[in-house]
């Protein structure tokens, strides 16, 4: 599969559409609901989401850096490189998750008193991301969870965060279905046509349902269902089987606790006939070499860390129901490890 990749290299003022991961509400509009561990990364040092790079440049630091931002002064200019999994930025388009995103590390550059040039990249094929890693051209790189095991890139960029969410690393995903409509199990749901929140339609959740299906002999997800449809809205999931309309769906749990806490009668309708485990969903990598300083390389590491001691980091926190980021620890990634062996396993009997 040939890769996509989209790079930008804009210095950009404001704004505020980005779309929120799997819901398609604009972020900074609804505090509180879900958002990507991609939309998280340009809300955690002060940036408003940006709606069109096209449709605004300027020159000045966003209004919403706030404490994070110092003056950089008569600073060199240093260039600066990310790479980003196209799964990250879900009902966005690239170019303006590029120049988001290069807002964010031109922001970290400012808080150390740097002047960044910044280049973001968006890789929507595993293969294309690993070998922009291993060829050293990435001083940070966020790559989807799934994908980080199949890559041999810690001997160039070593995981230093995941996003902590409602007090866990990771989410898990839901089948559900009204208790009055007799489908009680997964096997009940043959031959029925199902809905997806996108967020729930790729990578770990996408290989959870295929292994569920696959452990209980009831084929693939396209010989098991009368159909599948995606949406980009918890609202577009949930709602047509709370009303009767549509059999079941797929969902995270944290965009079905949100439609609990908004609407209860939504929570007591529906019933939960399958559960996944917590699976982290994206890793964040920091290049091991070519920095222009170690102290460059500490500095953006710590300005990441340390978002919960500044109210300005507290403030973006809150509003986007993050709890901060934490520090990687292998162990994190254990849930996904038994999926991919489950699937690869039950993927092997299926060839057999």
């Amino acid at each position: 599969m040939p890769s996509s990749v989209t790079s930008t290299q804009v210095s950009v003022r404001s704004v505020s559409q980005l779309h929120c991961f799997g819901c398609g509400c604009a972020a900074l509009g609804t505090p509180g609901r879900l958002i990507s561990a991609g939309a998280f990364w340009l809300a955690t040092l002060g940036l408003h989401p940006l709606a069109s790079a096209a449709a605004e440049t300027a020159e000045a630091a966003p209004e919403a850096a706030g404490s994070f931002v110092r003056p950089s002064g008569d600073s060199p200019t240093e260039f600066f490189n990310a790479g980003m999994a196209q799964m990250a930025f879900r009902n966005t388009n690239a170019n303006d998750a590029a120049a988001a995103y290069t807002v964010v590390l031109e922001t970290i550059g400012r808080h150390n008193g740097r002047h960044f040039k910044a280049s973001v990249k968006i890789f929507d094929n595993p293969g294309a991301f690993e070998a922009a890693i291993r060829a050293g051209s990435l001083h940070l790189s966020v790559v989807g969870a799934w994908d980080y095991l199949s890559m041999q890139i810690d001997d160039v960029a070593k995981p230093m965060f995941v996003a902590m969410e409602n007090g866990q690393v990771g989410r898990r995903y839901l089948v559900l279905t009204r208790r009055d409509s007799g489908l009680n199990t997964l096997a009940d749901l043959r031959g029925k046509s199902i809905l997806k929140l996108e967020v729930a339609s790729v990578d770990a959740a996408l290989h959870w349902l295929d292994t569920l299906l696959a452990a209980s002999r009831l084929g693939n997800q396209e010989q098991f269902f009368g159909g599948v449809e995606v949406v980009g809205k918890p609202t577009a999931a949930v709602l047509p089987v709370f009303f009767g309309k549509k059999p079941a769906c797929v969902v995270d749990d944290s965009s079905f606790r949100i439609m609990q806490e908004l609407n209860p009668q939504v929570g007591a309708a529906l019933q939960v006939v399958a559960i996944s485990e917590k699976y982290a969903d994206v890793v964040i990598c920091v290049r091991e070499k070519g920095w222009s300083s170690e102290d460059l390389k500490a500095e953006t590491i710590q300005t990441l860390a340390d978002l919960p001691r500044d109210p300005g980091g507290r403030q973006i926190l809150t509003l986007f129901k993050i709890d901060r980021l934490v520090p990687f620890r292998d162990e994190y990634l254990n849930s996904i490890r038994q999926l991919r062996a489950a699937y690869a396993k039950l993927t092997l009997e299926d060839e057999r």
